[in-house]
C-alpha cells in the first residue's frame, strides 16, 4: 500500500497479443500467425532499473521495476481493475467466506481454484500464502533491510513482527487450498479494506524446500529455517525471480535489459485474459532518444512522455499510436526533513517559492502541465470532487523571491555569518549566505540524475535564484539507482556519509493511496517507507482519521481529505512541481493498447495483440 513509486524526473519523466482464456485474443483476432508480425518480440523501452523484482516493495519501490513485477507476479485473492476498482480475482479464488470472531475481528477466509501453478508446473497451494506473510512480516526480513509490513492489520502481527513469538496469530492454513486471514477489529473501518488482501503467493517449494506449515488455532509458523529462506528472498530471489505464476516468466536482467517470456502455466488475469506475446524485452534507454527510438522501429512502447517536443514529435509519426490520461502522481522535489536546513519548515517554503514551476513546465513539458501545491494527483476523484475549496485554502507556492526571503526571515538562518548581524537582503549574491545563531551557513545540497532536462533546469534555476535570498546551493548527479539509494536510505546512513537534502523525482500513487504508507507517517520515519522522513503528529492524527473512514461515507474521506491536504501544504515535505497528461506511445501495429491512469502497459499486456 505505498505510494511512493518513484519515478525519476528523467521524462518527466511468438505469436502477439493477449487471449481470453482459449477463446483467441481479447481484441477479437481469432489467429494472427499468419500476419507478418506473428513471432514479433515486444520491446520496451524504460530507464534505469534497480533489478529488485520481489513480490513486494520492501526493499523500494522503482516503478521501472513494478512494470517487470506486475507481468512475472500474480495470483493475489484480489485484484484493481483498469476503472480503479477493488475486486475479488475469481481466476484465483473460488470462494471467500467473510465472518467475525468471538472478539469482534472481521475474518477472511480463502479457497483457492483448483490448477493454479507456479511456471515450472508445481501446484499454487495455500502454503505459498502464509509462507508470503511469514516471510514478509517477519523480523529476519527487516534485519535483512526490508521496510515490509505484510500483514500488519491482522490480529496478533507485532508480536510476531517484532520477534516476540515465531507464531502468525491472525494467518492460517485451513487445508491445501484453503487460508484465512483475520483483521485486527482496531484496524477497521478502513476505507481500503479489499486491499489489505492483496499478497502475491511466494514460492515455498524453492525458497523453503525442506520447510513446512504448522498451523494450528493459535495461528502459523513455519517449521524449518526462517531465516535462511528469508536470505534467499532478501539476496537472491529478489533479483532473479526465476520461479513466478505471473502472465510472463523471469529469464534474465542482462546489459540494462530483462528479459521475458510467456507462461504457458498461467491461469489468467481476473477477466480471464492469458498472454500471447512470446517474448517481452524490457530495455533501459537514454531518456533523450526514446521517442526517436520509437519512430525508427526499435522499440514498441515508449511510457510516460510529458515533454513537449517529444509529444509532438510522436505525434507526428505515422506509425504511431497514443493513448493518454491524466497521471496518477505528479513531479515533485522530495525533501529530507530531519537533515540540515530542511529540518525547518520556513527553509523548505523557501525552496518552494525559488523553484519557478511554470518555467519547469514550460521548458521541459512544452506547455503539457499544470501547477499543483500539495499531495494529489488531479486524476483521483477526490480532486475532481473537491477541486474549488482545495484551491481556496492551499498556499499557493508561486514563484516569489520576497516570500521566499520572508519565510528565511522567520526561520534560524536569519543572520550574517557572524551568528549576530542581521542577514540583509540587499546584499543578497554570491558569497554572502544566510547563517543561524551558530554560525553555520545555510546550504542545500540537491542530488539529481545523469543526462537528464529536468537536473538542468533545477541547476540553472537554483543557481540563479538561491543566492538572492542567501542559500548557497550545491548539486550533484548519479544514476537512477544511486538516486534511490540515497533518498530511500538516506536516514540510515552514518552522519558523516549524509550529504543530500533535496532530490529531483515523481510519485505515483498506489491503487490503495493511503498517506500513511507514503513517506509521511511517523511510524516509519527513519525507515524507507517513509523515505521524506516527515514526523507531524497532527498530520498523523489527520492521515488516522482518513484512513478509518468506512469506505461507504465517501462524503466524509472527501472533507478529511481536504484537511489532511491543507496540513502537507503548510509541512512541505516536497515541492509539488507538477501534474500532467501522461502520453504512452506504442507501434501502430499494436492492438488493445488502452492504458490509464490505474493501469500500465504491463498491468493490460493481456489486452494486447500485434496486427
Amino acid at each position: 500500500m505505498k505510494k511512493l513509486v518513484a519515478v525519476c524526473m528523467v521524462a518527466l519523466m511468438a505469436l502477439a497479443g493477449c487471449s481470453n482464456n482459449g477463446s483467441g485474443n481479447g481484441n477479437g483476432d481469432a489467429n494472427n500467425g499468419g500476419s507478418a508480425n506473428a513471432g514479433k518480440e515486444l520491446v520496451v523501452a524504460t530507464f534505469d532499473m534497480n533489478g529488485d523484482f520481489h513480490q513486494s516493495a520492501g526493499f523500494g519501490n522503482s516503478s521501472y521495476d513494478k512494470n517487470v513485477r506486475d507481468l512475472i507476479h500474480g495470483y493475489s485473492p484480489v485484484a484493481f481493475t483498469s476503472e480503479g476498482e477493488w475486486i475479488v480475482d475469481e481466476t484465483v479464488i473460488k470462494e471467500l467466506v467473510k465472518s467475525e470472531d468471538a472478539d469482534g475481528n472481521t475474518v477472511y477466509t480463502w479457497t483457492l481454484n483448483d490448477g493454479l501453478k507456479w511456471n515450472d508446473g508445481e501446484p499454487v497451494t495455500a502454503d505459498d500464502y502464509v509462507f508470503a506473510y511469514l516471510v514478509g512480516g517477519s523480523p529476519q526480513l527487516v534485519a535483512a533491510g526490508a521496510s515490509e509490513t505484510l500483514g500488519e492489520n491482522f490480529v496478533d502481527y507485532e508480536a510476531y513482527h517484532t520477534g516476540e513469538t515465531d507464531v502468525l496469530g491472525g494467518v492460517k492454513k485451513v487445508d491445501d487450498q484453503t487460508f484465512s486471514v483475520t483483521v485486527s477489529k482496531d484496524r477497521l473501518p478502513y476505507f481500503w479494506e479489499l486491499s489489505f488482501m492483496r499478497v502475491y503467493p511466494y514460492p515455498m517449494h524453492t525458497l523453503a524446500p525442506d520447510a513446512t506449515i504448522e498451523s494450528t488455532d493459535e495461528g502459523s509458523k513455519l517449521v524449518g529455517d526462517l531465516a535462511e529462506a528469508v536470505n534467499k528472498f532478501g539476496s537472491d530471489y529478489r533479483f532473479a525471480p526465476t520461479v513466478s505464476c505471473g502472465p510472463y516468466s523471469f529469464i534474465s536482467f542482462e546489459n540494462k535489459q530483462v528479459k521475458l517470456v510467456k507462461n504457458d502455466n498461467f491461469a489468467g488475469t481476473w477477466d480471464k485474459k492469458t498472454p500471447s506475446i512470446e517474448t517481452i524485452i524490457v530495455k533501459t534507454v537514454n531518456a533523450t532518444l526514446d521517442v526517436d527510438m520509437l519512430v525508427n522501429g526499435e522499440v514498441d512502447i515508449v511510457q510516460g512522455v510529458v515533454e513537449g517536443d517529444k509529444i509532438e514529435k510522436a505525434k507526428a509519426a505515422e506509425n504511431v499510436q497514443e493513448s493518454t490520461y491524466a497521471r496518477n502522481g505528479f513531479g515533485n522535489v522530495p525533501m529530507h526533513t530531519d537533515f540540515g536546513a530542511t529540518k525547518e519548515k520556513e527553509v523548505r517554503h523557501a525552496i518552494a517559492y525559488i523553484l519557478d514551476k511554470d518555467d519547469l513546465i514550460n521548458n521541459i513539458l512544452g506547455g503539457y502541465g499544470t501547477t499543483v501545491n500539495s499531495d494529489y494527483a488531479t486524476a483521483y476523484w477526490t480532486y475532481q470532487v473537491k477541486k474549488a475549496e482545495l484551491d481556496s485554502k492551499l498556499i499557493n507556492y508561486a514563484f516569489s523571491i520576497d516570500k521566499a526571503n520572508a519565510e528565511l526571515d522567520n526561520s534560524s538562518y536569519k543572520f550574517e555569518a557572524d551568528g549576530v548581524t542581521p542577514f540583509d537582503v540587499t546584499k543578497a549574491g554570491e558569497g554572502y549566505y544566510r547563517h543561524n545563531a551558530a554560525g553555520e551557513e545555510l546550504v542545500i545540497t540537491h542530488l539529481g540524475t545523469n543526462d537528464n532536462p529536468v537536473t538542468d533546469t533545477i541547476e540553472l534555476q537554483l543557481k540563479q535564484n538561491a543566492p538572492k535570498v542567501g542559500i548557497h546551493f550545491n548539486i550533484e548527479r548519479t544514476d537512477f539507482a544511486g538516486l534511490l539509494d540515497a533518498y530511500y536510505y538516506g536516514a540510515t546512513k552514518p552522519e558523516g556519509e549524509r550529504k543530500y537534502n533535496t532530490f529531483n523525482m515523481a510519485s505515483n500513487f498506489d491503487d490503495a493511496p493511503d498517506p500513511y504508507y507514503s513517506s509521511y507517517a511517523c511510524d516509519f520515519a527513519g525507515t524507507p517507507s517513509n523515505a521524506t522522513n516527515t514526523c507531524d503528529p497532527e498530520l498523523d492524527e489527520i492521515i488516522q482519521r482518513l484512513r478509518h473512514t468506512p469506505s461507504e461515507d465517501t462524503e466524509t474521506f472527501a472533507d478529511i481529505w481536504v484537511e489532511y491536504q491543507v496540513k502537507w501544504n503548510d509541512i512541505m515535505p516536497m515541492v509539488p512541481i507538477y501534474a500532467n497528461q501522461y502520453y504512452d506511445f506504442a507501434d501502430a501495429d499494436l492492438n488493445g493498447f488502452n492504458t490509464t491512469p490505474f493501469a500500465s502497459w504491463a498491468q493490460i499486456i493481456c489486452d494486447m495483440s500485434w496486427k
